[in-house]
């Protein structure tokens, strides 16, 4: 990619498009930041009709709803959970194809998306830009109640302490108990009861490890449409081990943890004897055996335009390489 797309100013003054807010995002504050955001997108040219979430897996009902009724330009606002729940929404329906369908995202809570600013006027910003790109989708197949399911990701996934934690944060704001000290102590008592199972873990389809394990995430990395995984797996699983994994978690660098191992493949598999819980996009999921593959699909995300002959990728973290490939909006993508 030579970096010298044009600028294409967005088209979206005459769009229709639909705000689905995750009131429960940032600690329940989301919702009253809707009218800042909705100013902000009126600003931009943007004028968005908004609907809100009232309990989990309600994005998914409103995505399908929304394109079904003709919708083609979708806003998350909230935080991973939000975009993972519009993702198989936008998969779920028959009315349209996914990779047609813009979708921009205003984090209100933790997103791990590369390139989607932080706050909300770049968000905004990025959104109102014209400029578009193709981004990987994965499946995760996982055990729930003997049976076996199967979603789709668009961010990462975390495996053992991640997912317990993640589960049980979740827990917390659905009870609207998510408090520091609550919190807090959910991480005392995660780390004090977690017991490291005996994994084994195949990429494209070759023995890799085979251990205790205390924690794994797994990052979609790679430009489109040739994409596959990044594994890091934490060994081990003693209550220091633990500890310090979620020092870094919390300080967002569960990556960089001395004695973490690290693979590469467009397809996962993760046994164990015990439960290996796993969450994906900060949804808790299910557990063992867990199953990653790279699909063909790809959703069509509003970024910021490029400022310089940069790509988005050349200058993003190495754990978040993904595909930037620049298009406008309106233009269809050859998959």
């Amino acid at each position: 990619m030579d970096g010298t797309v044009g600028y294409k100013p967005a088209e979206s003054s005459g769009a229709k498009w639909l705000a689905i807010i995750n009131p429960s995002a940032a600690g329940g504050s989301a919702a009253a930041e809707w009218p800042l955001i909705d100013r902000l997108l009126r600003r931009a040219g943007i004028t968005a009709e908004a609907v809100f979430t009232a309990h989990r897996y309600h994005a998914v009902e409103l995505t399908v709803a929304a394109v079904n009724d003709g919708i083609r330009h979708i806003i998350a606002v909230g935080g991973d959970t939000t975009l993972h729940e519009v993702v198989n929404g936008l998969f779920i329906q028959r009315a349209g194809r996914p990779e047609e369908i813009t979708l921009g995202i205003i984090p209100t809570g933790n997103c791990r998306i590369a390139g989607i600013p932080k706050t909300y006027p770049e968000a905004v910003s990025a959104i109102a830009s014209g400029y578009v790109s193709l981004y990987h989708i994965a499946t995760v197949s996982y055990s729930q109640s003997h049976y076996r399911q199967e979603r789709l990701m668009a961010g990462e996934a975390g495996m053992g302490l991640y997912a317990m934690l993640a589960a049980r944060f979740n827990r917390l704001r659905e009870e609207g108990k998510a408090t520091v000290p609550r919190r807090l102590w959910a991480v005392l008592e995660s780390i004090l009861s977690y017991r490291a199972p005996q994994v084994r873990i195949y990429a494209d389809g070759q023995s890799v490890y085979c251990g205790r394990a205390a924690g794994a995430t797994l990052v979609i990395s790679g430009e489109f449409p040739e994409g596959h995984f990044e594994l890091t797996l934490q060994p081990g699983g003693c209550r220091m081990t633990c500890l310090r994994l979620f020092y870094k978690l919390f300080r967002g660098k569960p990556y960089d943890l001395p004695g973490s191992l690290h693979w590469r493949g467009r397809e996962i598999r993760i046994e164990t004897d015990n439960i290996f819980a796993v969450e994906a996009d900060g949804d808790p999921l299910g557990d063992t055996p867990l199953g990653f593959r790279i699909t063909e699909a790809a959703v069509r995300l509003a970024l910021p335009a490029p400022a310089t002959d940069r790509t988005a990728e050349e200058s993003a973290p190495y754990r978040y390489k993904r595909s930037v490939q620049y298009i406008p909006r309106n233009s269809r993508p050859s998959l």
